[in-house]
């Protein structure tokens, strides 16, 4: 194939090959979440570009927001101090494998104690200590920023002393930043992931550590557009793939634009409808001559001319014409509720 009419060609129908990827990514998070919960509903195409288009942004926007905050500890620590153990005349005959390795250590060694004494320390004692060593790490950095200014000391131990204390400042920050990518795993394998000692957090903790020390050990001698597209393809193909995070993001994109998955707190229906629901054996909570309320029900998809939703632990598809009405809670304005407990003083 000629490479020179690829390219071309690329950027003669860039418009075209941006919109199909949006639309390809949108329908790729309509196919996961509908395939997840087993139903598909119909929508006529006009309508059904602008719901892909608006989802795949969103989709995008969260992969790339994911690839961020899995490589930020890593980059950090680079950034700050790795960066310079490449740059330094002390190791300038040293090898490109022994900088890596020199990189590769100093960085993993703090982040792999902490993450250790996770699970050696009790959960509800390991919040106290992570405190008391955050006060530790200020007050020592404190007393040798002191030292190396109130005292005459050497020249190359000032400069000995300030690469520890920045080597030590870098590390406590990409400690603390590993954190969130432990977080969000926790919140997009719903459960999954979490502080305790099981498989799923072993495999999330080695997956965040290996990621991070790749970066950390950046080669200088590889493009860095090169080197950050495969980390972040490498990083959201492990994420969506071993942590089911891909049913996860599809599941928030549907909720955040009402599409589908999100609580009701009363359902309306006519009587054929209620009809329907008590032959199934599912009595409303009130019941009329011309209508029925059924309370706490799931609506699954909202696309379409029918409703699929959930009541207890069965499924149901409703047509549109046959519900009245249906309402669910705001969400909490915590700027109002102050005001309200505020006026009942």
């Amino acid at each position: 194939m000629d490479m020179q009419k690829l390219q071309e060609y690329f950027y003669n129908n860039l418009g075209t090959i941006f919109w199909s990827s949006i639309l390809l990514l949108g329908g790729s998070i309509f196919t996961i979440y509908y395939a997840h919960i087993q139903y598909m509903p119909s929508f006529d195409v006009q309508s059904s570009t602008m719901l892909l288009g608006a989802s795949a942004i969103t989709a995008f926007l969260m992969l790339v927001i994911i690839s961020v905050v899995f490589i930020l500890p890593g980059e950090y620590w680079y950034r700050t101090f790795g960066k310079r153990i490449r740059e330094s005349t002390h190791y300038k005959n040293k090898s490109e494998t022994y900088k890596n390795v020199l990189c590769a250590s100093l960085f993993l060694f703090p982040q792999a104690t902490m993450f250790t004494s996770f699970f050696l320390v009790e959960k509800p004692y390991w919040e106290n200590i992570l405190k008391i060593g955050i006060i530790l790490f200020f007050i020592m950095t404190y007393i040798s920023i002191k030292t190396v200014s109130l005292f005459e000391i050497p020249k190359k131990s000032q400069n000995t002393l300030i690469e520890a204390i920045e080597y030590c400042w870098a590390s406590f920050i990409s400690i603390v930043a590993s954190l969130y990518p432990l977080l969000l795993l926790n919140s997009l394998s719903e459960g999954a992931v979490d502080l305790q000692l099981n498989e799923m957090t072993i495999i999330a903790i080695i997956t965040i550590l290996g990621i991070n020390t790749i970066t950390a050990m950046r080669p200088s001698r590889i493009s860095a557009f090169i080197f950050y597209g495969v980390i972040s393809l490498c990083t959201l193909f492990i994420v969506l793939l071993s942590f089911n995070a891909s049913t996860t993001i599809s599941k928030a994109v549907i909720k955040l634009y009402g599409f589908g998955n999100f609580e009701i707190k009363s359902l309306i229906l006519k009587k054929s409808a209620c009809n329907y629901f008590k032959a199934q054996n599912l009595h409303a909570s009130t019941n009329s001559t011309d209508f029925c309320i059924y309370k706490d029900v799931t609506i699954l998809s909202s696309l379409g001319e029918n409703y699929f939703i959930k009541i207890g632990e069965l499924e149901h598809i409703v047509a549109k014409d046959l519900v009245l009405s249906w309402s669910r809670e705001s969400k909490p304005n915590k700027a109002q509720d102050e005001k309200d407990e505020l006026a009942k003083e």
